[in-house]
């Protein structure tokens, strides 16, 4: 064989091998857009479905419904209800302290984003972030502070579920609770047990009300897993109404 039929041969090979290549490349990368975008469909799918279920257990607060049940069409992930939080309410003056016990409602894809329902707030989160997307009903002024509060009680069900499948997630409602104080001048103290980048919002909205300012008010204290958020602040009344509920998934 000449010289230059070689030279051809090898010239077409690597034109093939860079062809391959690139083909590689660019199915590599289809792939994981492809990926980034169905998890993505799924978490603004799940984002919805947990819209109605915060409006469900609102039902429970305000219209005094005995029970819900909220679909939430599950489609390769998982549902459960995560690690306990705490809400802790201090009144300074009358020694009073109001403790609620959470379990958030996590919806997870099997990349690890998720929708938490938590306290009456919404969050999308990733393993390192967290938005709060729906705020809670909270009001926080030098005159009146209503701070509604939702205590979740959940079974130890996870569901893993392949594929697409309808899951009711009923809740049932405990005897309610209210506290309130009107006696003025009140000294009052907010802490929050939760993750850290969910701590992180929590403050983040708190900051948002004109009575407390994250950098004089609020302390934050890193624990093995989780962050104890401290905010303090003056009202002359507070009123601290407890949904109680308990949840199962069917």
């Amino acid at each position: 064989m000449s010289n230059r039929a070689v030279s051809d041969v090898l010239g077409y090979t690597l034109i093939l091998g860079l062809m391959i290549v690139s083909i590689s490349m660019v199915t590599v990368m289809g792939t994981g857009a492809l990926t980034d975008y169905q998890d993505g469909e799924q978490i603004n799918n799940a984002e919805v479905a947990f819209e109605i279920l915060a409006n469900n257990i609102d039902d429970h607060a305000y219209d005094r419904v005995e029970g819900r049940a909220t679909e939430i069409r599950v489609t390769d992930a998982s549902l459960s209800f995560g690690t306990r939080e705490e809400f802790n309410i201090s009144v300074q003056s009358s020694n009073d302290e109001i403790v609620v016990v959470n379990d958030p409602i996590i919806y997870e894809t099997e990349q690890g984003s998720q929708v938490v329902h938590s306290n009456g707030a919404l969050f999308r989160e990733t393993e390192r972030e967290s938005r709060m997307i729906r705020e809670p009903h909270f009001r926080i002024d030098e005159n009146r502070t209503m701070l509604p509060q939702t205590e979740m009680r959940g079974s130890d069900t996870r569901l893993s579920i392949g594929g697409s499948e309808t899951v009711h997630l009923r809740t049932e409602q405990r005897t309610p609770r209210l506290y309130q104080h009107s006696s003025g001048d009140l000294d009052v103290e907010i802490e929050i047990v939760t993750k850290p980048a969910r701590a992180d919002e929590w403050e983040r909205y708190l900051d948002s009300f004109d009575e407390i300012d994250a950098d004089q008010d609020c302390t934050s204290e890193l624990n093995e897993d989780s962050t104890t958020l401290t905010c303090d602040l003056e009202t002359d009344e507070i009123y601290v109404p407890v949904t109680r509920l308990s949840g199962e998934f069917s």
